[in-house]
């Protein structure tokens, strides 16, 4: 079994309160949350909590939004895919940290984490 660099920092950046138990059922989840044939671990086994306080695949550089209009569509799913690319930016480009990119984009840390919580 591998593993992504994304996951790699996004261990290395969390706080770990719990210390070595809580890593233990971090990796114990993540594990019991791949999916089928895969055979590497990424941020996206990760649980909720992790993904919301910087379990993301973190980037060095500035990312610019792009978003594809499908025609198909309709606005509210536009709208949605908009809010979840300008939230993943925020997050890149504060390295993960939640509250410096809820200050960033005018919401507060609970919100931003509610937020988040709606795209994973």
């Amino acid at each position: 079994m591998d593993y992504s660099t994304g996951l790699k920092k996004a261990l290395t950046l969390h706080d770990w309160p719990g210390n070595i138990r809580e890593l233990e059922h971090v990796i114990e989840y993540a594990v019991n949350h791949m999916k089928d044939g895969v055979q590497s671990l990424t941020v996206h086994d990760l649980p909720d909590y992790m993904k919301a306080t910087g379990g993301v695949e973190l980037k060095q550089e500035k990312t610019e939004i792009s978003v594809f209009v499908n025609e198909g569509e309709t606005l509210v799913e536009k709208l949605s895919s908009l809010e979840e690319a300008i939230i993943e930016k925020a997050l890149l480009d504060h390295m993960g940290n939640v509250t410096k990119a809820a200050q960033s984009l005018g919401l507060s840390r609970q919100s931003l984490q509610y937020r988040i919580g709606k795209f994973t």
